[in-house]
């Protein structure tokens, strides 16, 4: 069983030659999600009504897919619609869900495009009044590194990583083309209140790789 899914493509090891040879080069440690944090949810390989993910009695339901791009999702409980939402930018079908269990939450990313993004994250707080969408929580992040990094051609991508002890681990990245520049795939992290969005602690890509509980695509080798 695969321990992790990669979130970012291979690159040299920093700080090596760019005169040396390919053979010669060898992989950073790259930030993954981890197995045991959340889940891949293949979005089209679910038939339509399936349920994605459970907190408590409360199902999230896949309810339409679209041809090209697109789906529509609902929150259910006992059998009875709670709170119906879309995503109607989503293009690449996987959707990483990571569940807060002890704090009733639940966070999705997801992707406009493929595989190097734009990534895109969505909040939701389970009460005992209904569902309510907390996703502005991940604004204040955003803005933060926005003001620093920025791809003016592509934007840049965040990804929900995992909940801690009620806090969302966000990682921030600038779209990891040439187009963008030096600040092509520049990473940072936050560690974000819920469901304020306070900054809790902001994180350098190195600082980020050595956080608890962060997996790195070749732990273990």
């Amino acid at each position: 069983m695969i321990p992790c899914l990669v979130l970012l493509i291979a690159a040299l090891a920093a700080g090596q030659s760019s005169s040396a040879p390919a053979s010669k080069s060898q992989p950073e440690r790259l930030i993954t999600y981890c197995a045991n944090d959340g889940y891949d949810a293949d979005i089209s390989g679910f038939p339509i009504g399936a349920t994605i993910a459970r907190i408590g009695d409360v199902k999230l339901q896949v309810v339409s897919v679209g041809d090209e791009s697109g789906a529509d999702f609902r929150f259910v409980q006992h059998g009875k619609p709670i709170l119906d939402f879309a995503l109607n930018d989503l293009l690449a079908p996987e959707v990483w869900i990571a569940v807060d269990f002890r704090n009733n939450r639940l966070a999705l990313t997801y992707s406009d495009g493929g595989g190097l993004g734009g990534f895109h994250v969505r909040v939701f707080q389970i009460g005992n009044n209904g569902i309510t969408d907390i996703s502005g929580m991940v604004a204040p992040a955003v803005r933060d590194f926005k003001s620093r990094h920025y791809c003016e051609s592509r934007g840049n991508n965040v990804r929900a990583l995992k909940w801690i002890h009620g806090d969302l681990l966000l990682m921030t990245s600038v779209y990891p083309t040439s187009d963008c520049g030096a600040e092509m795939g520049h990473t940072e992290a936050y560690l974000v209140g819920t469901p304020s969005g306070n900054l809790m602690r902001h994180l350098t890509l190195q600082e980020l790789k050595h956080y608890p509980g962060v997996c790195l695509q070749n732990d273990g080798d």
